[in-house]
């Protein structure tokens, strides 16, 4: 590769050299057709005596263009988290919403990230660094240089949260009778909470004793089984789930295991197969439409109780996917084999496993009691000999 003066330069690719730079803040590539580097130099010369030449004057990009840009390119490439990148777009449309996309400076994204992550919103790093980073996926895709900047740090960004044995069956014992027994499935069987709460009764085999939930629901997009029958607390709670479920009518392949009853005593959407839509009126007048996507869990959400729980429980703080780190902790402590343990839990890799083994001090006294007695044994041992020897 060889630099002209000024923002111009010469690329090579697959034997051709190609003109690549910006004008009136616009990038370009086009091609000098020729694979010598003379004679495309000199190419390159001549058309720098007319740069406006070099980009084409159509009409400029807009922020609903990166938008639009970005969602078919999660569409096309099958991503499930199209809700999430939408929910981030619309934080990067409030501030980036009225500007043309090649106006969009490295001072823009760093008064970006200092407003989200002060208040009021005091995002995380973690949050807008995604941000920032679908900000620039957009841009590459529209083929405009993206900015140069520093994204937030997250390399300490792993969660350390979990409960002890004492202190989730605390929090179980208060959550509602109809919830309990999907925070109960979580603590048990490790699983992330989006996988347990989006199983059907067509995932569940009472005669193989396991549950499996297919690759497509799956974040690794690996298909795993859990072997209930030879759990009895949890094969348990899965046939007591099975008769609630025969009892209220909705126990059909395709019914959610968990589900709630509403305040009428009757199931809320077991059996539906996509969210109802709920529509509402902006104060500019134009109507904001929700709903009316494919269901993935059987109780959307139950968050405000699992807070209420933690607290009376004297946990406040504690998340839902704290149950999985508490789980990972059981089966070490079990004294499971790692590799067995991955494949209840669903790890591919023995890093992020070891990130979900949280140690704390009473693991570490234990260690060091254990520690202590084994010296102690060496020692006596060492002290017989030398006493045998004399």
């Amino acid at each position: 590769m060889s630099r002209a003066a000024g923002p111009w330069r010469l690329v090579e690719r697959d034997g051709v050299w190609y003109v690549t730079g910006t004008e009136d803040g616009r990038w370009f590539r086009r091609s000098t057709k020729t694979g010598d580097k003379r004679e495309a130099l000199a190419i390159m010369k001549d058309w720098q005596k007319e740069p406006k030449k070099m980009v084409r004057h159509d009409a400029p990009v807009t922020f609903d263009d990166l938008a639009e840009a970005l969602e078919n390119r999660y569409r096309i490439n099958g991503h499930r988290a199209v809700a999430s990148m939408q929910d981030r777009v619309n934080h990067l449309r409030a501030a980036f919403g009225d500007k043309i996309a090649t106006d969009i400076t490295a001072v823009d994204c760093e008064r970006y990230m200092a407003s989200r992550m002060g208040p009021p919103a005091r995002a995380s790093k973690a949050t807008v660094r995604y941000e920032m980073t679908l900000l620039r996926l957009a841009l590459r895709l529209r083929g405009i240089p993206r900015p140069d900047v520093k994204l937030p740090d997250v390399s300490d960004n792993a969660r350390t949260g979990f409960l002890e044995p004492e202190q989730r069956e605390r929090v179980l014992a208060l959550l509602p009778d109809d919830v309990r027994p999907l925070a109960t499935a979580l603590a048990l069987m490790g699983w992330r909470p989006a996988e347990v709460n989006g199983l059907r009764w067509r995932d569940i085999d009472f005669k193989r004793g396991v549950v499996r939930v297919e690759a497509e629901h799956v974040k690794n997009r690996e298909a795993k089984e859990w072997p209930i029958g030879s759990h009895p607390r949890l094969l348990a709670l899965f046939q007591d789930q099975r008769k609630r479920a025969l009892r209220y009518g909705v126990a059909r392949p395709d019914c959610f295991v968990f589900f709630r009853t509403g305040r009428d005593g009757a199931p809320e959407w077991p059996d539906q197969l996509w969210t109802p839509v709920v529509e509402t009126i902006r104060k500019d007048g134009t109507v904001r439409r929700l709903g009316g996507k494919p269901r993935t869990t059987g109780i959307p959400s139950f968050r405000k109780c699992w807070k209420a729980a933690c607290k009376k429980a004297g946990v406040p703080g504690t998340l839902v996917y704290d149950l999985k780190r508490s789980t990972v902790r059981d089966l070490e402590a079990s004294g499971i084999p790692r590799k067995v343990a991955m494949t209840i839990t669903g790890h591919r890799t023995e890093a992020i496993y070891r990130r979900y083994h949280i140690v704390n001090d009473a693991d570490q006294r234990a260690a060091v009691a254990k520690l202590a007695v084994t010296q102690q044994m060496g020692m006596d041992r060492g002290s017989e000999a030398v006493g045998a020897g004399d």
